[in-house]
């Protein structure tokens, strides 16, 4: 091949020009650990002599937000703001109760996140994760324009605009006052960027959610005279609609990539520094005399690209009390079949669907990683892998004699994971696997193509946990045509299985199916006679329409949540009877966390809960949990927490503040007055207390943790309202 002398002679031309590029990842997500695409392009970058700046705006803004400085302007603008009336339920009175202290609980919650001895106590992991979103809420609510600003769910709206329109896009991104991060970023982050004269800075945006920000970043930054290219993996399914929208290129940027970005920046580069013919950069959209102008498609080949280089990215600074870095073995689905999935459809540059990395250089950029960013945790970003590849990178570091590194990874219900390869995988590190399910019933996996056999998950899970590999599995009921009965397998296949999810950090994830634009199920939407608004597919950015269709051939939308309701409450009573309840608050999903619970605890006893254990299993101690508001209100006391509210008469919640420790027929006995109550009310009060743990009120405290009063809370006569539990 020609590519790498032409590259060769490209560097040469790029070191005479000292060329710079600034990568910046704009908000929206949740920073739990860096993102691979621009340590990826930053690698290429770097060995063709550009000297390349990485910027985590999405966590760096984050933190500049959460600044107790930042947090007491915000208090004091909602308190100015607020006036509520009596009696008033709603969040925002809660948020008041809370306002007072959160400017100083935000620090002591980043510390608990980034601190082992209390990371690993899920509790205190809980607490700290609900005070920093109760924080972005007070934010929000303070912001002069009406935004909703979260990392759980991931959001970034503005009130009275619709981000999929891209008029309703161009007008929001002008009003500083729709932007909470617009103070940090011109007083700190685009100073800093302008120290230096960068040739370009490229934005990736990488979700849906980043949309806003990240387009409010890169108007700014053009304003300022900068030339922005914007990439990742939202607008290039858009690249028909780029196509008519000459003005988002006038406002946001000089130009989109489309695909892999590698190859293109570097030309970009070129073109800058010479003729400026950017019709010879590959994968690019452009505007060029009012017209968008589309280029060669360019797929690069991932044997030839170098590690992925995270020098000058905060390492420290994540959420996340130990090191975790993401780690990619190929791009695309090696099946992409599945019909409800927009991964065959996002990946239309390339002739093939799936393009990996030979085994034997993941394993050299693993030990590199290891060794250079001093990190043992990964997370393996593909869609799924096969087991034979994994195999042979089992293989490669048992070989180089490694056996301190630790992985999670997304998988297929393959028959390839025997128990002799999960046991292989379990010796490399493996600490685990999330795998789509999809559904129970052979009749819709054959449906949406999803080239799995029902049968075989009972099996595969339990090789993985013979093996010791924690798993999470991901089910969906009302698919398009899916009856009642098909949506019955999917909940049966977890109620026969208590013999899997009884085992703490194993865990399952069941919803109603979303559906998305880019996928097979909405291109046959006519012929399968779903029902779909046509005003939410008016916009030029439209990712999917929720569960907002109607399923003519299936069950009705009103039954689908229906049946949902009916099985997730029958599975909570049935998985309630372990030392968990579903779904469990206790055990951490994200892939990040649930990676280090799944490590840390593999060999060590988990001693926290989320329901009493029963009489003679030892003693446990109650108390309510740090993160709640309580209030006064009249002869109730109201306590509220992110998922509920709670009235209930002083006494009662005194009980439970001051039940102490003890077995549970002794805690049992103080909150019902006496044993021979609590022998006719044990059943309602264990299921109370389950209740009021999975809603983040109470928590259960392991004995050996020490003093389980409830904190100081101070009760303020107010009215917070709520329902009487």
């Amino acid at each position: 091949m020609s590519l790498p002398i032409q590259l060769t002679r490209d560097s040469e031309r790029i070191r005479d020009r000292m060329s710079q590029i600034a990568l910046i990842y704009p908000p929206g997500t949740d920073p739990r650990s860096p993102r691979l695409a621009l340590p990826s392009l930053a690698a290429y970058l770097r060995r063709e002599g550009i000297r390349t700046l990485l910027v985590d705006a999405d966590l760096e803004s984050l933190l500049g937000l959460l600044r107790p400085e930042s947090l007491s302007r915000a208090v004091t603008a909602l308190h100015r703001r607020a006036a509520l009336p009596k009696g008033s339920k709603s969040e925002l009175h809660r948020l008041l109760l809370l306002s007072e202290h959160l400017p100083q609980a935000v620090p002591e919650a980043l510390s608990v996140l980034q601190t082992p001895a209390h990371f690993y106590n899920p509790y205190e992991l809980a607490d700290a994760r609900s005070v920093i979103l109760d924080a972005l809420d007070l934010l929000s609510a303070a912001c002069p324009r009406p935004v909703h600003y979260g990392i759980e769910p991931l959001r970034y709206e503005v009130d009275g605009a619709d981000a999929t329109r891209f008029a309703d896009l161009a007008r929001i991104t002008a009003d500083r006052e729709a932007n909470l991060f617009a103070d940090y970023w011109e007083t700190e982050l685009f100073p800093a960027l302008e120290q230096t004269s960068w040739d370009l800075i490229g934005i990736s945006i990488a979700t849906r959610f980043q949309l806003v920000p990240g387009l409010m970043l890169a108007r700014r930054l053009r304003e300022r005279g900068h030339f922005v290219v914007i990439g990742g993996a939202v607008l290039p399914r858009f690249a028909e609609a780029l196509m008519r929208l000459p003005e988002l290129f006038e406002i946001f940027a000089d130009g989109v990539v489309i695909g892999d970005g590698e190859t293109a920046l570097v030309e970009i580069i070129l073109q800058l520094g010479g003729s400026r013919d950017f019709g010879r950069v590959p994968n690019y959209l452009y505007n060029e005399g009012g017209r968008v102008r589309a280029t060669r498609p360019h797929v690069e080949d991932l044997a030839t690209l170098p590690t992925p280089d995270f020098t000058g990215l905060p390492l420290d600074h994540y959420f996340s009390a130990v090191r975790v870095l993401p780690l990619l073995i190929g791009r695309g689905c090696y099946h992409s079949q599945c019909k409800f999935c927009e991964i065959p459809h996002n990946n239309r540059t390339s002739s093939r669907p799936y393009r990996s990395r030979p085994p034997g250089m993941v394993v050299a950029d693993v030990l590199h990683l290891a060794d250079t960013f001093d990190c043992r945790h990964f997370v393996i970003g593909d869609e799924a892998v096969r087991p034979e590849i994994m195999e042979r990178i089992a293989d490669g570091l048992a070989a180089a004699g490694r056996d301190d590194l630790r992985f999670a990874a997304y998988a297929r219900f393959e028959r390839g994971f025997t128990q002799p390869v999960c046991h292989k995988l379990a010796k490399m590190g493996l600490r685990r696997v999330l795998l789509g399910l999809e559904s129970g019933s052979q009749r819709m996996l054959d449906h949406m193509c999803k080239g799995t056999h029902a049968t075989d998950a009972g099996p595969i899970l339990r090789s993985f946990l013979d093996a010791g590999i924690g798993i999470l599995v991901f089910a969906m009921i009302g698919l398009p045509e899916e009856t009642e009965e098909c949506a019955r397998e999917t909940f049966a296949f977890f109620e026969r299985s208590t013999d899997i999810f009884e085992r703490w950090g194993n865990d399952f994830d069941i919803r109603p199916m979303e559906l998305q634009v880019c996928t097979t199920y909405m291109k046959e939407a006519a012929g399968l006679g779903l029902q779909i608004p046509p005003e939410l597919l008016a916009g030029e950015f439209v990712v999917g329409v929720g569960q907002h269709w109607e399923n003519t051939r299936g069950m009705s939308r009103s039954r689908i949540l229906q049946l949902f309701d009916e099985g997730t409450t029958r599975l909570e009573e049935m998985y309630s009877r372990f030392l968990h309840c579903w779904p469990s608050p206790l055990w951490p999903v994200w892939d990040e966390w649930g990676l280090l619970y799944a490590d840390h605890y593999r060999d060590r006893p988990f001693p926290f809960r989320a329901s009493l254990p029963e009489d003679g299993e030892g003693e446990v101690g109650l108390r309510w949990s740090p993160a709640i508001a309580v209030a006064k209100n009249g002869d109730s006391v109201v306590a509220s927490s992110r998922q509920s509210t709670l009235t209930l008469r002083p006494a009662t919640y005194s009980a439970f503040a001051q039940a102490g420790f003890g077995p549970p027929e002794v805690l049992l006995a103080r909150l019902a007055g006496g044993a021979e109550r609590a022998g006719k009310l044990a059943d309602s009060i264990r299921t109370m207390i389950r209740v009021l743990v999975r809603d983040g009120l109470l928590q259960i405290v392991p004995y050996h943790d020490g003093n389980a009063a409830s904190p100081d809370v101070r009760l303020r006569e107010d009215s917070l309202g709520g329902k009487d539990r």
